[in-house]
């Protein structure tokens, strides 16, 4: 067995012999102490045959052991300064050399110091000017060397005082870290004359309590900060200078010791030894040990010199005994991993906070009170101005008085882009503009609108409308972009129309750059829209911020737990006849109250996507005072259809309600505003929004992930269209918008109270609880709601000859297809996709698509399988759908302008789950799962090698932190199998479940359907890639390359690349083995044409 020495560190006598040794193989140390008993989770284990005690670290029983704790007896008087001579020495010392700016400045800036606290140690503390000439009386102190400060020490130092006043001993700051003692070998040492090193007393006695903190400078700064007296230690050896600490506390008139505890000791063995013989000694003198703990488990909890007075009030005190308990190996595991969450959701909500709390742009002109006052004249070298103004203070009157009516006055022609049709059909109205969803898109629709446009001297429409309205505007135009934030996302991630790449916001930075005045609006605008509107338009925006008299609202805010309670109090005010408003973020959430207000005799009424077709709400938006008094409703809801404009002047309702379990909370906040006056809001948000693959914490990290997806496709020879200057500015702004959404997904309860106090509202925390009865009510309308839409699906009846390919193509880019067209497309889908069986059953539907979760015991046992059914049959086929995939992204990627959030991710869904296919197969074929099964542990380990993956395009988090039990549920369930509890083991207080895996008839039945449809496609996929190769080439795939003949034509090799990557990789392969050892520069050029 090999050792190493320990000399005078070792962690069982404290150095008292300076012969013990560690074993470097077991770890163990070997003590030549017969007496010491260092505390703590040491354990003694036996004595070896040379005498040495065994002991070990760790959890466990001690072997018997007649142990006796004594004092370590103090070393033999040696020839030192005596306590009266130091203190006249280092108080020349201090007088002479004071505190150099440098060096207070630097103390300034420790945590949460004050000035004023500095002034109080400010007698304690000096400059040690290494080198400089010492004064006379400080001869002989240590750290004097022939008449000088010892030279190769530079910083600033404390002053160490005894019980009475004297300064006996300093210590010095490393700048690297830590203090070490002024002192040199040939001079005087710096332990007393009883060979104790100095123990340091600060501070006034407060009701016999003294405290304890390591160090010198700790205990004084603590002393100030919290008060009372302190006793300072080098290392926190208080117990090896015992003659000095008993002299202390009797002259303190000690009552009882406390201990503030480094942060991170209770994890030091070495430390607690420490503590461990401070306890012996101080209950030998039958003085109460107690711990001050406020949770310094790691270092990075802070030192008792780095905490708040708050959180120093708010401490426990832990009795000596409770404390050494906590420090048990195990515990401080869970303890770590636990602070570990703690301390990230710290940060978390600090990075939100800091990111919602960004400055907002320099204003050109701030008001306040009333309504916006009349836009001035542009400056000379401003071309537009950039509106802020809050809810309700007339942004969208002032648009059309100063902007809209001159322009129109002077002959010109206004565009105004709005992010939705119902806020750019009440522009229109208000403005007197043509708003282009009011005519068709056929040919002498189209010319009707053209001349309306121009008679009327202006066009509103959303970025989407953009490629048709071209024609109809004219050069240098005045361009208002209202809600710019949601138009502009809205523009940069737009999507196809009409069956093609759309470049939505190519043409709308044409519009700005070409337009003779540039205005944009929003409540809130934030400095990194300006930013991106002023970088692609070339244009400068004068900020013109406005906050409008308000009636506050009282806002009862519920964050996390079940909204029961909430919707409990809402059934209870319509049921005494009162009038309420739901806003809902959740369609389901909000159709599911309109069925109840039916059932109920309750006048209701439901706007959302669904039901606002055709104009049917026309009326309402135009003029909802008149529409709510002539239908007498009771209760409204709505969804995000009428997040914008709609506004109710009048006085109706009694109450609103919010309910926002999804998106970023400003799009409730711009909800709850639809209603201009005071009444009482109650809303509820969730605790934590699980944020998009793309939504993070810093828009360095959103760059970063959108350069990922590009390199993910370039490693599969997708290159990207260079980017250009405008594409780089696109994907600055979405980062930023990504970074705000994070942001307020985080903290949702957080971020909308700071949203509703800077508008002037008052919050009230709401705790709600419990209720069984509005529980049940809600989860029966879910199941109702969840049948009518499978009946409704089941009903609709595909007709051959009308319900074509064509007539799907052209109602699944028709903005205008009702919700039965949308039915009957999701329908054929269906059908495509799982032929078979018999979807004019609506218990088909219900199982497949429509069945409500539910959970039991925080685990979900019931929910929809046909999706989980189609991922277990797709990964069985996953070459032709990354085929697919591979398709749309070389449209994408060939665009000079690209939103890369379209970017398809299916395939790479399948790439990370068909490799756990097959032992998710296994485990359905055994029929359980059990904690420490192998199959679970196989499947857990291949989870989180591939982790990062699998929460980027699955939101499954498969880390350290989750078993391996609770992982694999996540895959399985998302493949749609059931998990049932079964049987459990007790282990110590926990229950470890079993569970049955199981698999419905209908699923199996599902992924039969879907693998068949998929066979099919790839039969006929991999028929056509042979076909053209044949008929090009009049040779099979398996000829040898040098048997091809003449060279292929570059655009039919293109169509075979794109026919082969459909057929999926194996035929994608044939092709390039049979093509490019030949025609290497032909096979590039066509690759880059078939992207």
């Amino acid at each position: 067995m090999s050792f190493k020495s320990l000399r005078g560190s070792c962690p069982i006598c404290e150095g008292a012999r300076r012969d013990c040794r560690e074993s470097l193989s077991t770890g163990f140390v070997f003590c030549r102490h017969t007496e010491a008993n260092p505390g703590g989770q040491w354990r003694y284990l036996k004595d070896d045959a040379h005498g040495f005690g065994v002991w070990a670290w760790g959890e466990g029983e001690s072997a018997d052991r007649p142990l006796r704790v004594t004092v370590i007896p103090p070393k033999a008087p040696i020839a030192t300064l005596d306590p009266a001579a130091r203190n006249k020495g280092y108080r020349a010392l201090i007088d002479w050399a004071g505190l150099q700016p440098e060096h207070r400045a630097a103390l300034a800036q420790r945590p949460h110091i004050t000035e004023a606290e500095i002034a109080n140690i400010a007698s304690l503390l000096f400059s040690w000017q290494g080198g400089a000439t010492a004064p006379e009386n400080a001869a002989g102190l240590p750290g004097i060397v022939a008449g000088q400060l010892w030279p190769r020490v530079q910083g600033w130092a404390i002053a160490i005082p005894n019980a009475s006043g004297e300064i006996i001993g300093a210590q010095i700051k490393n700048p690297q870290g830590g203090y070490f003692w002024a002192s040199h070998a040939d001079q005087s040492p710096v332990q007393l004359p009883n060979g104790e090193l100095p123990l340091g007393v600060y501070g006034s006695p407060a009701a016999g309590v003294v405290n304890l903190g390591e160090g010198f400078f700790k205990p004084a700064l603590s002393a100030a900060r919290h008060g009372g007296v302190w006793i300072g230690a080098a290392g926190g050896h208080w117990a090896s200078s015992p003659q000095q600490l008993r002299a202390a506390l009797d002259a303190l008139g000690c009552q009882q010791v406390v201990l503030n505890a480094d942060s991170g000791a209770i994890a030091n063995p070495h430390v607690m030894g420490a503590y461990s013989r401070l306890a012996a000694l101080l209950e030998s003198w039958s003085i109460p040990l107690s711990v001050r703990w406020w949770g310094q488990w790691e270092k990075a909890h802070g030192d008792v010199d780095e905490i708040t007075p708050a959180q120093y009030q708010a401490a426990i005190l832990f009795p000596w005994d409770e404390f050494q308990a906590l420090a048990t190996p195990a515990k401080i595991k869970r303890q770590r991993a636990k602070d570990i969450k703690v301390l990230r959701r710290q940060q978390t909500v600090a990075r939100a906070i800091a990111i919602l709390n960004q400055p907002l742009p320099q204003a050109h002109r701030e008001t306040s009170g009333g309504f916006l006052p009349e836009l001035p004249p542009l400056p000379p070298g401003i071309d537009g101005y950039a509106i802020d103004a809050g809810l309700g203070a007339g942004k969208t009157t002032a648009i059309g008085h100063d902007i809209v009516a001159p322009t129109r006055a002077a002959g010109g022609f206004t565009i105004e882009l709005e992010p939705r049709n119902s806020l750019g059909q009440q522009a229109a109205e208000k403005h007197e503009l043509v708003h282009i969803h009011e005519f068709a898109t056929d040919k002498d629709s189209n010319q009707a609108l053209g001349a309306m446009a121009r008679d009327k001297g202006g066009l509103v429409l959303c970025p989407n409308s953009l490629p048709r309205a071209g024609q109809h505007i004219p050069q240098s135009t005045v361009v208002v972009v209202d809600e710019v934030m949601a138009t502009l996302t809205e523009a940069c991630t737009g999507g196809t129309l009409k069956g093609r790449y759309a470049d939505t916001m190519g043409q709308l930075i044409n519009q700005m750059r070409g337009s003779k005045e540039l205005h944009i609006a929003e409540s809130g605008l934030d400095q990194p829209t300006l930013d991106f509107v002023e970088r692609v338009s070339g244009k400068r925006l004068a900020v013109i911020r406005h906050q409008g008299a308000i009636a506050p609202w009282d806002v009862h805010l519920a964050t996390g737990g079940s909204p029961d309670q909430m919707f409990g109090q809402m059934m209870a005010q319509l049921r005494r006849g009162e009038r309420v408003w739901l806003v809902s973020t959740s369609l389901d959430e909000a159709t599911a109250w309109a069925l109840w207000a039916k059932d109920n005799g309750i006048e209701g009424m439901l706007i959302t996507g669904e039901t606002n077709e055709a104009g049917a709400f026309d009326p309402f938006f135009s003029d909802p005072d008149s529409e709510l008094e002539r239908q007498q409703v009771q209760l409204l809801i709505t969804t995000q259809s009428a997040q914008t404009g709609l506004s109710i002047e009048r006085y109706w309702f009694d109450a609103i309600y919010g309910y926002a379990p999804g998106f970023p909370v400003e799009v409730i906040y711009q909800m709850l505003g639809r209603y201009r006056r005071p009444c009482p809001r109650y809303v509820w948000v969730p605790a934590f929004i699980t944020p998009s693959r793309w939504e993070k914490p810093q828009k360095a990290s959103a760059l970063a992930e959108i350069n990922h997806e590009l390199s993910q496709w370039a490693a599969h020879g997708f290159a990207p269209a260079s980017t250009c200057p405008e594409q780089a500015a696109i994907d600055d702004y979405l980062a930023a918008r990504w970074e705000r959404a994070w942001a307020q997904k985080v903290i949702p309860g957080q971020a909308l109270t700071l949203m509703l106090e800077r508008a002037g509202h008052t919050v009230i925390p709401w705790e709600l609880a419990p209720d069984e009865v509005t529980q049940a009510i809600r989860a029966t309308y879910r199941e109702t709601l969840a049948q009518q839409r499978a009946q409704f699906h089941a009903g609709l009846a595909i007709d051959p000859t009308l319900h074509t390919p064509e007539w799907a193509k052209a109602k699944r880019d028709d903005a205008e297809a009702t919700y039965r067209d949308r039915g009957i497309l999701r329908k054929l889908s269906t059908l495509e996709k799982f032929p078979g069986i018999d979807w004019d059953n609506s218990e088909i539907w219900y199982q497949a698509w429509f069945a409500p979760r539910h959970y039991e015991n925080g685990e979900q046992t019931h929910g929809p399988i046909g999706p989980g059914a189609a991922l277990w049959a797709e990964c069985g086929a996953a070459d032709i759908l990354q085929g697919k995939a591979a398709d749309e992204v070389a449209v994408i990627l060939a665009q000079r302008l690209r939103s890369i959030s379209l970017l398809p991710d299916y395939g790479a869904k399948l790439a990370i789950l068909a490799p756990m296919r097959p032992l998710c197969e296994q485990i359905l074929a055994s029929g359980h799962t059990s904690p420490g099964c192998p199959l679970i542990r196989r499947l857990g380990a291949m989870a989180r090698a591939v982790g990062d993956d699998l929460y980027r395009y699955l939101r499954i988090v498969a880390t350290d932190d989750h078993s391996d039990q609770a992982v694999a549920h996540k895959i399985l369930r998302k493949f749609g199998l059931t998990l049932t509890r079964s049987t459990y083991r007790k282990v110590g207080r926990k229950r470890q479940w079993s569970y049955t895996v199981t698999a419905p008839p209908l699923w199996q039945a599902l992924v039969e359907a879907r693998a068949t449809a998929l066979d099919a496609l790839q039969t006929k996929a991999s028929s056509r890639v042979t076909d053209l190769l044949e008929e090009q080439f009049n040779k099979s795939v398996t000829a040898p390359p040098d048997q091809l003949g003449v060279s292929p034509d570059i655009l039919d090799l293109a169509d075979l690349i794109t026919a082969a990557r459909q057929a999926g990789a194996t035929a994608f392969h044939q092709l390039r083995q049979a093509i490019k050892p030949v025609y290497a520069d032909l096979w590039q050029a066509a690759l880059a044409i078939a992207a």
